[in-house]
């Protein structure tokens, strides 16, 4: 397609992107959203398929925890105010759907039998004397079913806890469940407004996740959208124009939307950050393409010939950026995260409709309205300043970029793979003050479980009695007990705790005060009867199904840590592993991992290592593409330095001022090369075409800095404060890509306009030297 058939045939390419655009659009209310968490992990990992069978064998049932405590500060729990709002909790969560009971220290199952510390229930607390009070407290905190579970260590914080009736729950069933949620709770803070009162629950999650996704995506897209055209109308001074980049880019979202609803693709908590991307893309292309347009007007040519002259001088530049910055996203696809993944998919596609449509439906909209010539505000004063700099201080900029980029590079392994999932709830939501008071007052992490067989099929010795046998708790009672000697553990629990207490219960009465019954039986016939004996009288709390398989196989065992991140939840991971196998080596035993946690941990760095594979990939594709694109290797490989040096910079003072990175972190590390390299295409490419013209080196850098820099200047402006508007966003995503997008985007438009000249000036200037010399040496 030639610029001259583009301008001539403009008003029928406009006519067919708005039908196809209407026709894409037609699909836009049938967009979903995915917030499910499992979106945020591979399939890859090797314990998968543990988790997979473990859950098979051991189905659970989703939950609802509240967090009770005080409204003014840390409190003993043990006061009338707290213990009434718990027995209103108890009185009222039956309006929550599919709830099937509920327990805290007002009321809760024992597998002692008992119900609860008080007499009668639910009320009258403030009628117990201190004494009495004083009394429930002390028994409390003494038993291990309580303290630590029900009650924080310290007695500043109630869990109220109720089970539900579903393992697995639709969209329908989390939004019914949260708005009950939410209805009660807002009833009893206006009925108890000393209380407070925190949530958690899958659920919640599930639907302040989706929340949060469809706020940030509607309520900062328009914006986006808004502020960066209204800056290119200043920068302009062009309400018209600035009017035509704002139909193009809405267009560009229609067309990118409306293909994923057509094709039932659901966005997700990651991926809703790609159409914000693809806006600043598309007003990027129609900038470079209006800019030039401008200064063909301001040289006295027609309309027509104008347009015809921006196209073909910005044809092979945006093209070629286009490509690069859409395999830069398409290298996403290297992460085994499908929510990672999609992303770079969402936004290739994306940058493929921009490229199109600048093209094909922008010339015809800004011929239609009208022409105007004024100059460009602020970016030719920026670039005369740049201009400036290079003309006085090259040697400085040469030297100190080089020094500065070494350094970065030598802090870049600083950062280390590793953060806390629970950082990306939204700090609005519910469920951040639940996770917030778990970890400061309960000092608990999370529960990681474990399934432990006791006939390994590839063990040629395997146990007579299987998981019953004695020995083999008696061993596994190992296990626990070396856990619980761990400083990031707070408590391991496992069928062979449930055997000891049943036999204390059922023993103890027929022995004397000073024969200590909490232990396992001898015989594996006597752990069978105990267990048989103890599904007759089972609470729902400590079913014996939560513990051991339907042919007492496998057992599970339940570890408590304390506040971890991802490298510490790991790090146990690999200690129990390791425990594991020195002390049953050559036994019938089997550990299987059963943890979404732990898959979320090691998902971190697997994903991690990908994305720093993809950005090698994707650095070598873009500088194929562009030596190809440019008709020189060397100038695709000149674009490598500044491609390369404004993600160094920045991620070696990431390493340095925070010192950790999490796979959304690396995915911006990753596409950080396919926003930059538009810059270098524009400015090599436009050099280029000014050497061709005869220009001498400085002579061809000046002009291609004046040429192609005001619109440079303008977008990476415009992509900075689109960036920085996504903090204002609800989900750390957004917020971590205005943190480290802007200064990159920044950079890489600095160092584009001040050490890629002083570079290209230095390496031109050798080549000829190197020329001359060969010249003269080939003389006779």
């Amino acid at each position: 397609m030639t610029p001259g058939l583009l301008v001539r045939y403009r008003v029928l390419w406009l006519v067919l992107c708005l039908v196809i655009s209407a026709l894409l659009a037609s699909a836009l209310s049938s967009i979903r959203f995915d917030t499910r968490i499992s979106v945020l992990l591979g399939d890859n990992d090797a314990y998968v398929n543990d988790r997979d069978q473990l859950a098979a064998e051991f189905p659970n049932r989703q939950d609802i925890s509240i967090a009770v405590s005080s409204a003014s500060g840390a409190t003993n729990v043990f006061s009338a105010p707290i213990l009434e709002a718990l027995g209103a909790l108890h009185r009222e969560y039956r309006r929550i759907p599919y709830t099937t009971g509920a327990s805290s220290v007002v009321a809760y199952d024992s597998p002692f039998g008992e119900i609860g510390l008080f007499p009668g229930r639910f009320r009258n607390f403030h009628e117990i004397d201190a004494k009495a009070m004083q009394a429930a407290r002390e028994k409390a905190m003494a038993d291990r079913f309580i303290n630590g579970i029900l009650v924080s260590p310290g007695a500043d914080l109630a869990l109220f806890s109720a089970p539900l009736s579903l393992s697995t729950s639709t969209s329908a069933q989390n939004r019914e469940i949260a708005d009950a949620i939410s209805a009660v709770l807002r009833d009893l803070r206006q009925a108890h407004p000393n209380v407070a009162f925190a949530p958690g629950a899958e659920a919640l999650f599930e639907t302040s996740t989706r929340d949060a996704m469809i706020q940030d995506l509607t309520r900062l897209l328009p914006l986006v959208i808004l502020v960066c055209v209204l800056f290119i109308c200043y920068c302009f001074q062009s309400v018209r124009h600035g009017a035509c980049i704002l139909l193009v880019t809405l267009l560009t979202i229609i067309c990118t939307v409306g293909t994923l609803a057509w094709a039932d693709i659901a966005l997700n908590s990651v991926s809703v950050m790609a159409p914000l991307v693809v806006v600043i893309i598309a007003v990027a292309n129609t900038a470079h393409i209006l800019s030039v347009f401008r200064q063909q007007l301001a040289d006295g040519v027609t309309s027509a010939q104008a347009m015809q002259q921006s196209l073909a001088f910005n044809l092979r530049p945006v093209s070629l950026a286009a490509l690069t910055t859409a395999i830069g996203f398409a290298s996403l696809n290297y992460a085994s995260a499908p929510a990672i993944s999609q992303f770079g998919s969402i936004v290739a596609l994306g940058v493929v409709f921009a490229w199109l449509l600048s093209f094909l439906s922008f010339p015809a909209l800004v011929m239609m309205a009208g022409t105007a010539v004024n100059d460009i505000r602020l970016a030719n004063a920026f670039l005369r300043y740049c201009q400036h700099l290079v003309a006085h201080y090259h040697r400085v900029i040469f030297y100190g970029v080089i020094v500065a980029g070494l350094i970065a590079a030598a802090l870049l392994p600083l950062n280390k793979p590793d953060f806390d999932r629970l950082d990306f709830i939204d700090q609005d939501s519910p469920l951040h003050a639940y996770y917030a008071l778990l970890s400061e007052r309960m000092q608990r992490g999370t529960v990681m479980n474990y399934g432990i067989v006791a006939n390994n099929p590839a063990n040629s010795t395997p146990l007579p009695d299987g998981a019953i046998d004695p020995e083999f708790l008696q061993r596994v009672d190992e296990l626990s007990v070396w856990l619980r000697q761990r400083p990031d553990v707070l408590d391991a629990a496992s069928l062979v705790d449930v055997v000891k207490t049943i036999n204390d219960t059922l023993e103890g009465s027929q022995a004397g005060d000073n024969v200590d019954n909490y232990r396992l039986p001898e015989s594996a016939e006597l752990v069978e009867q105990h267990l048989m004996n103890y599904v007759s009288v089972q609470q729902d709390s400590y079913a014996l199904a939560n513990f051991i398989n339907t042919d007492f196989s496998t057992i599970r065992l339940f570890i408590t840590t304390t506040p971890l991140s991802n490298q510490g939840i790991i790090d146990l991971d690999v200690a129990i592993g390791e425990f594991f196998t020195d002390a049953f080596a050559g036994d019938a035993m089997r550990l299987m991992r059963g943890s979404s946690t732990l898959l979320f941990a090691r998902m971190d760095r697997t994903v991690t290592v990908e994305l720093i594979q993809s950005y090698l990939i994707s650095l070598v594709m873009i500088t194929a593409a562009l030596t190809i694109g440019l008709r020189s290797l060397y100038f695709g490989l000149v674009s490598v330095v500044p491609n390369l040096l404004p993600a160094t910079l920045v991620f070696g003072l990431w390493g340095l001022l925070v010192g950790t990175v999490d796979p959304f972190v690396m995915m911006l590390f990753s596409i950080s090369i396919g926003l930059v390299v538009d810059d270098t295409v524009h400015i090599l490419s436009t050099y280029q075409r000014q050497r061709q013209q005869g220009l001498p080196v400085d002579s061809a850098i000046q002009a291609a800095v004046t040429k192609a820099g005001p619109a440079l200047a303008i977008t990476t402006a415009v992509l900075a404060l689109g960036a920085l508007i996504l903090l204002m966003a609800s989900t750390l995503y957004f917020q971590q890509a205005a943190r480290l997008l802007v200064p990159i985007v920044v950079l890489a438009l600095i160092l584009d306009l001040t050490f890629l000249p002083v570079l290209l000036s230095r390496l031109e200037k050798a080549r000829e030297r190197l020329a001359a010399r060969r010249q003269q040496a080939a003389r006779p």
